[in-house]
């Protein structure tokens, strides 16, 4: 490129050189068949630092001077093909070349030094220059790889001091449930010695532990492994338990507007809990002198619009009447860590989105400063499975009949105290119950049971014993016994893959620990009912 546009280089590069030395950042100019033609001292001494020769670059390629991993000798360095199409630099230096507005945005670039390849976070910014008729491009390039790891340390050191402040939360609230479990233990042992009845104390102690559980769920739903235990559930009492739970004492008062035959879900009961409890308190925390929330229900089908997959749903919105959110602050409140309260940890509602999206359903928000907000959930219709009663529930208490004459049931749980007293339960429930330690000896009484015309109704086994055969390892072996063996797997981590697949595995059943021994009942019955 001896001359362009009727001027030899080192006349325009003597014009033009002083205007863009004075620029701090990389900036080029690119001709019009794409190739370098001039840079400015940033530029020159950024491919110094690469280890690469800046003294011959009029002319050549920006693939060559620059060292690009995907230069070839083609306009800018480029290949043309899909690397080159997802590379900003290239998209925007051939936009200004075509006489378009000048443009910015983000790009990775890759580049070959002499130890090896490197990677830079850039921002781009390029635009059309016309000399004497012919345009060329005007490209300026901000390296803000070291602004990026200083935002992603101080997001870092956000989430951590975020997260202190939840440890903090957390262990206040253990605190409290084990002293009113503490409490209600000591109360039951000196009502006890007068022979007064401690049945309260009892279960008002299981409801304590049972609530305290909850804290670890929440923090699982953030985890990879915090995923849904799903049941076919009606969810019609789940909404009024939960809401009216949140609500009591509180001078909030609810309307539901809640259809009938909701069609059944498929869905973690305790973590949809954790969404509803969510949001009641969200509106509670709205309407601080009290009010009325709504709190609606009903079928819908979706179609296919671009945002929503097309199906059958149940539709859960929950209304009120409160201070509504800021316009701004709207597209933020499902961030983790994102609050506008000093004591809050941002947590509730972006636990509450992780866990409806892990049930493949969607939660949407409405609000207007000012007035009130709506949160609305979307749940996928149950495709299968029978539809439960609304007013299905069972016992905590043990009913009467023939301990001797119940199904047999083979418990299998490390722990011995543990497999006694879910015996000692289950027991009470009029089931006969054998308990093993591992799998070996799961494998070897169920085998025995069947040949003596004796089998099992069902088996409860633990999902991992360490040292030894788990229920993962032993249900494969039961099936070979008998394809049609009704087993329960029961684990402590959702994040075990075989509480979420179970029936992958060929269990009818799961159980996340810890479960009320009325969960334990109602699932055992339904299993053996070939309910599951």
């Amino acid at each position: 490129m001896e001359k362009v546009t009727g001027l030899n280089y080192l006349e325009y590069q003597s014009l033009l050189k002083p205007l863009i030395d004075v620029i701090p950042l990389i900036t080029f100019i690119l001709a019009p068949d794409g190739r370098f033609y001039l840079m400015n001292r940033a530029a020159y001494e950024a491919i110094i630092e690469s280890g690469n020769e800046p003294y011959d670059y009029h002319g050549k390629s920006g693939g060559e001077v620059f060292g690009c991993i995907h230069a070839h000798d083609d306009p800018l360095g480029c290949t043309f093909g899909p690397a080159c199409n997802d590379c900003e630099l290239f998209v925007l230096a051939l936009s200004a070349l075509k006489g378009k507005t000048a443009a910015k945005a983000p790009c990775k670039f890759y580049y070959q030094d002499r130890s090896g390849t490197k990677t830079l976070s850039l921002l781009i910014s390029a635009g059309p220059l016309t000399i004497l008729g012919e345009t060329y491009a005007v490209v300026v390039i901000e390296d803000v790889s070291e602004k990026e790891k200083l935002e992603a340390e101080l997001l870092k050191k956000m989430k951590l001091e975020a997260l202190g402040t939840l440890a903090g939360g957390i262990a206040h609230d253990f605190n409290n449930s084990l002293m009113a479990i503490l409490a209600n233990i000591q109360l039951a042992l000196l009502k006890l010695d007068k022979g007064a009845d401690i049945k309260k104390h009892l279960l008002d102690s299981v409801e304590m532990i049972y609530n305290t559980s909850n804290l670890a769920k929440q923090l699982l739903t953030f985890s990879s492994g915090g995923a849904p235990v799903k049941t076919f559930t009606s969810i019609t009492n789940l909404i009024k338990d939960n809401v009216n739970f949140v609500l009591q004492g509180s001078k909030i008062k609810c309307r539901f507007i809640i259809a009938p035959n909701l069609r059944p879900v498929e869905i973690d009961p305790g973590q949809i809990s954790q969404v509803i409890n969510n949001l009641v308190i969200n509106a509670m925390q709205a309407m601080p002198d009290g009010g009325f929330i709504n709190v609606i229900a009903k079928n819908v089908d979706l179609n296919s619009d671009g945002n929503y997959r097309p199906g059958r749903y149940v539709m859960i919105a929950i209304q009120d009447y409160g201070r509504g959110i800021p316009k701004e602050n709207l597209p933020k409140i499902f961030d983790p860590f994102f609050t506008t309260k000093p004591e809050g940890t941002g947590l509730g509602l972006a636990t509450s989105y992780s866990i409806i999206k892990k049930h493949d359903g969607y939660l949407e928000v409405d609000s207007h400063e000012g007035a009130g907000s709506l949160f609305t959930i979307y749940l996928p219709a149950a495709l299968n499975g029978r539809t439960p009663s609304d007013n299905e529930d069972y016992p905590c208490g043990f009913p009467a009949g023939d301990t001797v004459k119940g199904p047999r049931v083979l418990v299998m749980d490390d722990e011995e105290i543990l497999r006694n007293l879910v015996g000692e339960i289950l027991s009470g429930f009029s089931y006969r119950i054998t308990a093993v330690k591992d799998g070996h000896e799961a494998i070897k009484a169920y085998r025995l049971a069947k040949e003596r015309g004796a089998p099992y109704a069902a088996v409860i086994m633990d999902d991992l014993i360490p040292g030894s055969m788990g229920g993962q390892e032993a249900i494969i072996y039961l099936r070979a016994i008998d394809p049609d063996v009704k087993a329960i797997v029961a684990g402590d981590s959702a994040k075990n893959r075989l509480l979420k697949h179970y029936r992958k595995y060929g269990f009818r059943g799961a159980l996340l620990k810890p479960y009320r021994f009325d969960e334990l009942y109602g699932l055992l019955h339904k299993v053996i009912d070939d309910n599951c």
